[in-house]
């Protein structure tokens, strides 16, 4: 209706400020933990090295991303000169905007209040909290899903076949941010609507067609490897965006377990209420579906294919599971719409806002109980109680005021908001703040790059693309160096050097494919990048550390400094200890001869 076009803006400005307070909120008091250390690395070498295809470690690409959201970063923190957590998390939270307008705009198309109930659910997702104030790539290709669905929604809604133009701009761009896995997943979502009305001409269309844009952006990247890098760099590329991600590292549903927790509470309701449609939306489509039980049918087809289309590959992180979030928001959302009016799903909503009735009264409590017991016992974790406690009481007056001057939906969408807020509270103020404690590294490596002066430092048995960035990212970029890598061992010849540490010994098993894959491409710059090319420089074993040049640090695991053999260790000392991350970790040098 008109009326409902007309409050269109206002929901998508509540939307977007809304979501980047929460994305944003606190971050530049974060430290870089995890692997957001190796995206700020990334920035910090786009300004010491300039752009290339892909960002670089130590100067060589890091051919597992694209450059577009390290640049992105980089413009971010202008040029890498405020390079922190809240301007790393910038190019994230405004694809995650983009996620959450799309899937209302979405969800209207399909229910009234379908959408800010989708949107609602969305943010009450702790995965998807997670990902959206964190720097990375799975946003994007979220985003690029959404807007892929909606495009091809609206045409079978009668918008006209001329929004689906834009489909393949939004493919390439998608492509741009995530490699081939940003055309794969929102390409599985657009042939996803298709599936569910048995659409077999529409889905090989739109499966021919986004598989040529995808093998056309392929082909631009590996020509822009050869003219960059050579075939090395191209066998670079192919490893670790393709082959490398089919190597097996979990198991083949561990979407439909691990996961089903970590997107709590959109993942489970969406479970309920596929299986209490699953007769209806698992059957073929007939005329007299309704609208409704065809837009359910497209959303579970939607969520379903990106499920099982990522547990194919043997590399699987929650996040490469987020653009199915949007469909599952607004399954759950069946819940609260409830168009058939199931008494189960009516108990649901009973359940849901009882609780979300007393949640900030049962935070604010919690909170203040935390805050005395804490200084009672003397245990400083840089929690800040008063202002969540404040908030809280906030979200404490809201619930009484919903009680007694609201009704319906808007009651129960202010009720939403209210359980949005106590999630984000917790979230910010309570869960980050002790991660941040438990995973802090910039004291210890402060203390060791003091204490190295103008001395190396090396890594035994640390990383590689792991512990180690969490010492160098805590250090003036000035002061930062190539990595040298001493692994637990004799030296010696015939010792393989880890797996992680040139691309030929992960390749072995691919060898054939790959050389019929490179022999494709005649032309090459030779030395530019050798297929063998060290990611990570290992000088050697044992004996090369204790020749190392005199003062020379090094950093290690305590267990794995505490298992070298007792020949070796009595001749080094450790000079300082702390924490890299959650790890003990000892910086120790070899004793100075007398």
């Amino acid at each position: 209706t008109r009326e409902a076009e007309l409050k269109k803006p206002y929901a998508i400005l509540i939307i977007t400020v809304v979501s980047m307070l929460i994305a944003l909120g606190g971050l530049h008091t974060m430290e870089f933990m995890r692997i957001n250390t190796r995206f700020a690395l990334f920035v910090t070498e786009l300004s010491q090295y300039g752009t290339g295809v892909f960002p670089t470690i130590y100067g060589k690409p890091y051919a597992d991303y694209p450059v577009t959201m390290i640049y992105l970063m980089y413009l971010a923190s202008c040029c890498g000169k405020y390079l922190n957590m809240l301007t790393a998390v910038i190019p994230t939270a405004v694809a995650g905007v983009v996620v959450l307008i799309f899937t209302y705009l979405l969800g209207e198309r399909m229910r009234r209040h379908l959408g800010l109930y989708g949107v609602g659910l969305c943010l009450l997702s702790f995965e998807f909290l997670n990902i959206i104030r964190n720097p990375g790539l799975d946003m994007f290709v979220a985003a690029a899903t959404v807007i892929a669905v909606y495009l091809a929604y609206g045409e079978m809604r009668g918008d006209g076949w001329t929004r689906l133009l834009w489909l393949p701009p939004v493919l390439i761009v998608s492509y741009a941010f995530r490699g081939p896995l940003g055309i794969v997943i929102p390409t599985a979502a657009v042939v996803a609507l298709h599936l569910s009305r048995f659409d077999w001409k529409r889905t090989l269309l739109w499966g021919v067609i986004c598989g040529a844009v995808g093998i056309v952006c392929v082909a631009v990247t590996i020509w822009l490897c050869l003219k960059t890098g050579g075939k090395g760099l191209v066998e670079i590329f192919i490893f670790d965006q393709v082959i490398g991600r089919m190597e097996k590292s979990q198991a083949f549903w561990y979407y439909f377990t691990n996961a089903v927790g970590s997107y709590a509470l959109t993942y489970p309701l969406a479970l309920v209420v596929a299986v209490f449609y699953g007769r209806k939306v698992f059957v073929r489509p007939h005329a007299a579906d309704s609208d409704d039980l065809i837009a359910l049918r497209m959303l579970v087809f939607w969520a379903l294919i990106i499920l099982i289309g990522m547990s194919i590959p043997g590399s699987k992180h929650l996040r490469y599971i987020v653009a199915a979030i949007p469909a599952m928001g607004l399954i759950a959302a069946w819940i609260f719409v409830n168009p058939d009016k199931l008494i189960a799903f009516e108990l649901l909503q009973r359940i849901f806002f009882l609780i979300a009735r007393y949640l900030p009264f049962a935070g604010f409590a919690g909170i203040l109980i935390t805050g005395v017991i804490l200084e009672l016992v003397g245990v400083d974790l840089g929690l800040p109680v008063i202002l969540p406690a404040m908030l809280l009481l906030l979200l404490c007056g809201m619930v009484l005021y919903c009680r007694k001057y609201t009704s319906g939906d808007t009651k129960s969408l202010l009720f939403l908001m209210v359980a949005i807020g106590c999630m984000a509270v917790v979230k910010i103020m309570v869960v980050e703040p002790v991660e941040n404690f438990r995973e802090t590294s910039r004291a210890f490596a402060e203390r060791v790059d003091l204490f190295r002066g103008d001395k190396e430092v090396w890594f035994f048995s640390l990383g590689p693309d792991s512990d180690e960035f969490k010492y160098l990212v805590n250090i003036s970029p000035e002061r930062r160096f190539i990595g040298k890598y001493v692994y637990a061992g004799e030296d010696a010849v015939s010792k393989p050097l880890p797996e992680k540490s040139m691309v030929e010994v992960k390749k072995s098993r691919k060898e054939q494919l790959m050389d019929k894959l490179l022999a494709m491409f005649p032309d090459d710059q030779p030395g530019k990048f050798s297929a063998v090319r060290p990611i990570f420089k290992y000088v050697g074993g044992y004996q090369t550390m204790m020749s190392s040049p005199e003062g020379t640090i090094f950093l290690s695991r305590k267990k794995r400094f505490d298992s070298i053999p007792e020949g070796y260790r009595a001749r080094l000392e450790v000079v300082l200890s702390g924490r890299l991350g959650h790890q003990e970790c000892v910086a120790f040098r070899v004793k100075t001869k007398k």
